[in-house]
């Protein structure tokens, strides 16, 4: 009996473990990504930056779809999510997702990519109308 229980304590604690790990996410920045993109392949992730090159699109499906660059000391990666983010050039974001280095859709191929379907776009800070340059 005592080995039962020795047995399905092991097999629980193995289960939480590899649980907590899909689910957990590693907080890091963009040159580290960058710098060892083979490390962080299928890795969720979470980066900060600032929001270049946004545009919305609709797939050929009709869903609404959101790619941008996430910007940070002059790297970048890009970054899909689905719906319309109601984001702006320039706003600083928090983003959370898969890490692809390599991401194939049809005859599409993105590398050093963020896929934040599974995960959240959020602002940070972004700079007040009457802060805005210009």
């Amino acid at each position: 009996m005592k080995k039962t229980w020795t047995v399905m304590g092991a097999l629980a604690a193995f289960v939480l473990c590899v649980a907590s790990s899909v689910y957990a996410e590693v907080r890091t920045d963009i040159q580290a990504i960058l710098a060892n993109p083979n490390g962080f392949d299928g890795t969720k992730v979470e980066v900060e930056g600032r929001v270049e090159s946004l545009r919305s699109r609709i797939s050929g499906k009709g869903s609404p779809y959101t790619i941008f660059r996430i910007a940070d000391n002059g790297e970048s990666l890009s970054v899909f999510t689905l719906g319309d983010a109601p984001l702006k050039e320039g706003d600083t974001v928090r983003v959370t997702g898969m890490f692809q280095k390599v991401r194939y859709v049809s005859q599409y191929v993105f590398l050093n990519e963020i896929d934040a379907t599974d995960g959240r776009v959020e602002k940070t800070g972004a700079l007040k109308e009457e802060e805005e340059p210009g």
